[in-house]
């Protein structure tokens, strides 16, 4: 699997939001993946939808990416990771584990 685009950088400041799409490319079949925001940005960034639906080999999913740090976030917030995971998540943009 593949992201386009690989790596995104925000400038949202505190009580902004910005969207952002990405397109995740399968090179083998799926069925079902859930998205994940790694813990250091689980307040800051959402991902929807939070679960890839059963896709065929080279098909394309793309996802919106929310980053809305709430007020009083510090301008410079952590970088992380949205992990794909074969268990969907229980709910909406669950926090990794």
């Amino acid at each position: 699997m593949t992201w386009d685009p690989r790596k995104l950088s925000a400038e949202a400041s505190a009580g902004g939001a910005e969207r952002f799409s990405a397109d995740l490319l399968f090179d083998e079949p799926t069925d079902g993946l859930g998205l994940f925001v790694a813990p250091q940005l689980a307040d800051i960034v959402s991902v929807t939808p939070p679960v890839v639906p059963s896709l065929s080999a080279g098909e394309v999913f793309t996802v919106q990416i929310t980053v809305a740090p709430p007020e009083g976030t510090p301008a410079r917030f952590p970088q992380g990771t949205i992990h794909v995971r074969s268990a969907p998540p229980a709910r909406s943009n669950q926090r990794d584990p």
